[in-house]
């Protein structure tokens, strides 16, 4: 490709995009984590051997969810986006499960 064939803008907003994209995941990833994180820490405190048990807490979790929610919607509008800015700049597109079906 030469110089009078590369598209920058293209390029340039791609890659803000991919990172901008690639940080909300993070961030989702996190807080799915930190549900798991939850989950498992009951789970493992249980013993029949002492009849101990932990209630599971879970006052984290609604805002856990409300803040993956609006990730996703955040994902979602960003992903046709940075999509059309990578197939200009000949770039690949990032596919998330269930939120596009680009391929």
């Amino acid at each position: 490709m030469s110089d009078n064939q590369i598209n920058y803008e293209a390029i340039g907003r791609d890659v803000y995009l991919s990172k901008k994209i690639h940080s909300l995941i993070r961030s989702r990833q996190s807080e799915l984590k930190g549900i798991a994180g939850a989950i498992n820490e009951t789970c493992l405190t249980y013993s029949r051997l002492t009849n101990e048990y932990r209630l599971f807490n879970y006052d984290n979790i609604p805002v856990a969810i409300e803040t993956i929610k609006s990730i996703d919607n955040q994902l979602k509008e960003l992903l046709p986006e940075q999509n059309k800015w990578a197939k200009i700049a000949g770039s690949e597109p990032i596919i998330i499960e269930g939120l596009n079906d680009v391929r």
